[in-house]
């Protein structure tokens, strides 16, 4: 054996059929009639393992962080959130939602409620995490927060609220499904009569089949009735 490393899928493809493994490396063969009867590389499944484990730790510690992070106040980032605005479509904590809608009258009238009553369907933005997808680019026709269209990469962007997107397109989604039902009947007519074509012609190649069977059986039997009389006639 040449020591050189090969996976176990690759040892098997190349063992297919032979009684050796010719190494990718080296090209040197080695016998070998399983490749179970190879020795292992102690050294790299060790590292594989090690590897895997510190990559499973740091996905824990990102979903630990996400999870913390989804949790506290859009402004400050600081204090777990406790407030939703539904005018703002932000949470906010305690102290941040009094400074903000204390300090203008037109912001007092704003309608909050306890942040664990907030809409669950309402989905965050992934870039920035505290803010609510409540807006819809329509440059890029995604949707996006209040964040994106300040200082995100969709700044400058025309935008507009997602919900009347979504009832435009409900609207045309309705449309649509109502063309399609209405295409049903038609087609289905359509698949009929094309089944019917498919028996009728199913239908004419078994007679042709018929008649040509009785055809060369008739020549073969005046064939034969030929033959017999010329065997009389001896």
């Amino acid at each position: 054996v040449c020591g050189h490393t090969v996976c176990d899928p690759c040892c098997k493809i190349i063992l297919q059929g032979k009684s050796a493994v010719r190494c990718p490396t080296c090209r040197q063969n080695s016998s070998c009639s399983s490749t179970s009867n190879l020795p292992l590389n102690y050294a790299i499944l060790s590292h594989l393992e090690a590897t895997q484990k510190h990559k499973k730790e740091e996905q824990s510690k990102g979903n630990e962080t996400q999870t913390k992070s989804e949790r506290l106040c859009g402004d400050c980032s600081l204090n777990p959130h406790t407030i939703y605005c539904k005018n703002c479509f932000f949470l906010f904590c305690q102290s941040c939602d009094k400074e903000v809608h204390s300090s203008r009258p037109f912001f007092q009238k704003h309608e909050r409620i306890p942040s664990t009553q907030a809409d669950r369907s309402v989905r965050m933005c992934s870039v920035h995490a505290m803010s609510p997808l409540h807006l819809f680019c329509e440059q890029c026709e995604v949707p996006i927060c209040t964040t994106c269209t300040l200082i995100g990469t969709h700044r400058d962007h025309k935008f507009c609220l997602l919900a009347d997107v979504l009832d435009k397109f409900t609207t045309l989604l309705k449309s649509n499904i109502a063309e399609c039902e209405a295409l049903v009947p038609k087609l289905t007519n359509m698949f009929e009569k094309a089944q019917e074509i498919h028996k009728k012609i199913l239908e004419e190649k078994e007679l042709e089949v018929v008649e040509a069977n009785k055809k060369a059986n008739k020549e073969a039997n005046k064939e034969a009735n030929k033959e017999a009389n010329k065997e009389a006639n001896k």
